[in-house]
């Protein structure tokens, strides 16, 4: 008896000190490292792309017809009028007769992005406006909520831990006002696994494995997600049970992120 508790033990303390391990990295993340499609906030009135020139040191206009251009945001000015971006390489056609339009040699070049006080866009009655983006993100996922679709039992796990490689597609929210943080808003689809505790068939816990398929919706930081998988149970003694959960994840980091060339 003494043996099965602490071996019951033990295994919880190697379930924690990984749980521990997956979502203290989660807040090692980087803001922004999403592939932004800047076209939307350059149709609005007011808001213009410039180009950095290394031999004159200063930023030239730039125009484009693109319907999308995408590119990486490094940072913005305090005062949200100032976009500091670099562009993913772009398929940019060459137009020798506007040399203001943009070239395939600007992909990888600094640009800003400047917003006019006068004419700043609005978003939902505040002075703001959105970015929209893509990525391949890594999440670390907690699934405390399980029902279990083989004898339909609902149970809880807290002590388990996951990573999800998920793609997403969302926007970020960026406010003038100095006071309000930038929010993301996203959802997607992914795939999961990691380990957990789990009953075998002699009705003892035991280290098992989750893995599945999963959705993610995510709004203000939190992010909401709902699996569908199989846990099972690594001792001769392991069953297999399906299931559908709800958890929460965090962000680990984008796969998306800035490219080594955008790097200075």
């Amino acid at each position: 008896m003494f043996k099965l508790i602490l071996k019951s033990y033990y295994m919880k303390c190697k379930l924690i000190i990984f749980f521990l391990v997956v979502f203290t990295t989660a807040y090692s993340q980087q803001d922004f490292k999403f592939k932004y499609n800047f076209k939307k906030i350059l149709s609005q009135r007011g808001v213009t792309l410039n180009v950095y020139d290394k031999a004159e040191k200063k930023y030239f206009l730039r125009t484009t017809s693109l319907t999308k251009l995408n590119g990486v945001l490094s940072k913005f000015s305090e005062e949200r009028d100032t976009l500091f971006i670099r562009l993913w390489p772009n398929d940019i056609p060459t137009d020798t007769g506007h040399p203001t339009n943009l070239s395939e040699s600007d992909n990888y070049s600094k640009f800003i992005i400047l917003v006019d006080e006068n004419s700043y866009p609005t978003v939902r009655g505040y002075k703001g406006f959105d970015l929209p983006f893509t990525s391949w993100q890594l999440f670390a996922v907690n699934i405390p909520l399980r029902f279990n679709l083989k004898d339909g039992t609902v149970g809880s796990e807290f002590i388990n831990a996951n990573i999800s490689f998920s793609r997403i597609w969302g926007r970020t929210r960026i406010f003038k006002s100095e006071f309000i943080k930038p929010r993301n808003l996203y959802g997607g689809a992914g795939i999961f696994a990691g380990f957990g505790g789990i009953k075998n068939s002699k009705d003892e816990d035991e280290v098992g494995i989750n893995y599945g398929f999963n959705t993610i919706f995510s709004i203000y930081n939190i992010n909401l997600i709902g699996t569908i998988g199989l846990e099972t149970g690594l001792s001769k003694y392991g069953v297999t049970n399906p299931f559908a959960g709800v958890g929460i994840g965090f962000d680990l980091f984008s796969i998306t992120g800035t490219d080594p060339k955008n790097e200075e």
